[in-house]
Formats: structure tokens, sequence, C-alpha cells
């Protein structure tokens, strides 16, 4: 969003909210990651597990930190290479539905 707000594109495509909240640590972020990190009430496990991937050819997010976060929720960090900003869905799309299919056996 930074790059499209610079050229002053983003402002014509989307809703201020929606420009606000897709910045980088934007508090829409913020809170969400905090949600992730929070235990979830009347539970006496917390087995929750995140998949989180970025790829080294993405020109469009400044840092890994905002794709890759610690959570402390036992996460996992996946760095691809060879995919774009708008190719990474795709590459992970059967892997992702593989480990739900798993999940959802068990």
């Amino acid at each position: 969003m930074e790059d499209l707000t610079e050229i002053n594109v983003a402002q014509r495509l989307y809703s201020p909210a929606v420009v606000e909240e897709f910045k980088v640590g934007s508090e829409r972020a913020r809170s969400l990651l905090d949600a992730m990190r929070a235990p979830i009430p009347n539970r006496k496990e917390d087995n929750r597990s995140y998949e989180f991937y970025a790829t080294t050819n993405d020109w469009h997010i400044p840092n890994f930190s905002s794709c890759l976060p610690i959570l402390g929720k036992n996460e996992t960090h996946h760095l691809l290479t060879g995919h774009s900003h708008m190719s990474i869905a795709g590459a992970v799309c059967k892997r992702e539905l593989d480990l739900a299919y798993v999940w959802m056996d068990a």
C-alpha cells in the first residue's frame, strides 16, 4: 500500500479505511497480531498453529517481519523463492489445502 500511496494511486482505487489498514504496521495489523497472540478464553489448551509465507521476490513487502511475525504460538515461517506478491498464493495453495484435509480427517 505504501508504493501505491506514494504514486497517488491507492486513494483512487481503495477507500481511505482500506488504504490505512493495509499499510505496514497499521493499527488493524497490530490488532490482528495481538488477537493471534492472546489466549483463547475458557480453553485448557491452546493448540493453535500458524503458517506464514513470504517470498524473496516480493517487491511490495518492505520487510519480512510484516509477513513473518513472531507470535510465540509455535508458528512456522516459510520463505519461498521464485514467486512474486501475486504468485505466492498459488504456490502455497495445494500445500495448505493438504494440511487442512489432514486436520479435518484427524
